[in-house]
């Protein structure tokens, strides 16, 4: 007579379903642990990769929106400054043109002021910046960085009344020219002070206006003298790519006597002509 098979004998691997009454095997504590475990160590990576893929794209998006606020701002620098001298020229009501200009200049901070006298306009071009920071999805955390922009802002009376201004942001030579033109002058401004008028002869003034960082060497105009002021007039040049581009400055040495000892306070700014 056939014997049944065994409970736990191996049910056979072609297939064939098993006799009747032989029961498939269970697995057990142990192979159920294993089977787990190895989920787990599956789903790991799965979590960590999305993980991060979030962390980047919040980084990117946050950084973007930054960024953006930085670059609002920067425009919001531009108006603010095209109002305050639209303001300023219409109190002051200023008619020549080396006092129009120095009224823009101190408040746009232009490095160049130009004056067309065939359309009476005068044209500033200058800079602004804001910092915004970057949030890096990185060890070495987050970074800073910075958004400049380039505006060109045209004052001009219209009707000989009111003074109006129109701005428009560019991205040519000419604001890189502004920027050497305004280093030039700083650098001109810290080889004068604190040097004796007597001391600030001709020659000492063109050698101080004369070597500067850009292929055009600076042109000394003319040298004015009082007791207690120097006052010149310099050609500041520069030439992007080839183009020159030029800013007539006008830079006084002023001795000071009321901070207890004599003390040269040197200003600068911009004039339509030298």
């Amino acid at each position: 007579m056939r014997r049944p098979p065994a409970a736990n004998s191996i049910p056979p691997r072609d297939g064939t379903p098993a006799a009747p009454g032989q029961e498939t095997p269970v697995p057990g504590p142990f192979a159920r642990t294993v089977s787990n475990c190895c989920l787990a160590l599956l789903m790991i990576p799965v979590a960590l990769l999305t993980w991060f893929w979030f962390e980047v794209w919040h980084s990117d998006h946050v950084t973007a929106e930054r960024e953006r606020a930085a670059t609002r701002s920067v425009a919001v620098q531009a108006h603010e400054a095209s109002d305050r001298a639209t303001r300023a020229l219409n109190s002051a009501r200023p008619t020549a043109p080396d006092a129009v200009i120095a009224v823009i200049a101190r408040h746009t901070e232009a490095p160049l002021v130009t004056y067309d006298p065939a359309r009476r306009t005068y044209t500033a071009v200058a800079s602004w910046t804001a910092d915004y920071t970057s949030e890096s999805f990185s060890l070495n955390g987050d970074g800073y960085n910075q958004v400049e922009r380039c505006f060109t802002l045209v004052f001009q009376r219209p009707g000989g009344t009111v003074w109006a201004v129109r701005s428009a942001e560019r991205h040519d030579r000419l604001c890189s020219s502004g920027t050497d033109i305004a280093y030039d002058v700083t650098l001109i401004r810290s080889r004068i002070e604190g040097v004796p008028l007597a001391d600030l002869t001709r020659t000492e003034l063109a050698r101080a206006v004369g070597s500067t960082r850009g292929h055009l060497p600076n042109l000394l105009r003319t040298v004015r003298r009082s007791p207690d002021t120097v006052v010149v007039t310099v050609l500041v040049r520069t030439d992007p790519g080839g183009t020159p581009v030029e800013q007539c400055y006008g830079i006084t040495s002023h001795v000071d006597a009321t901070v207890g000892r004599a003390v040269n306070q040197v200003i600068s700014v911009p004039l339509a002509t030298c």
